[in-house]
C-alpha cells in the first residue's frame, strides 16, 4: 500500500483574485434602477453558539437573527 500523496499546490495564476471594492459602470451592470433597489442578501453560518441566520438588506446594515 502506498502513503498517501498530497495534493498539488496552486500555481499564483490559480488563487482566486479578490473581489474588486467597486462595480465599473454600475448602471450598465446593475441596471438602471439599482441605487433604488431592496434587495436582501441571507447567508447561514453554524458555530458553537448554534445555526446562524445572516441578513444583510440593501441599507447599510447586517443584522443576525439568530
Amino acid at each position: 500500500m502506498s502513503a498517501p500523496t498530497q495534493p498539488p499546490k496552486p500555481s499564483r495564476s490559480e488563487r482566486p483574485l479578490a473581489p474588486p471594492e467597486r462595480v465599473p459602470e454600475s448602471a450598465k451592470t446593475l441596471g438602471q434602477g439599482w441605487k433604488a433597489a431592496r434587495d436582501r442578501a441571507v447567508t447561514t453560518a453554524a458555530d458553537p453558539s448554534g445555526f446562524n441566520i445572516i441578513v444583510a438588506d440593501s441599507t447599510p446594515s447586517v443584522t443576525n437573527h439568530a
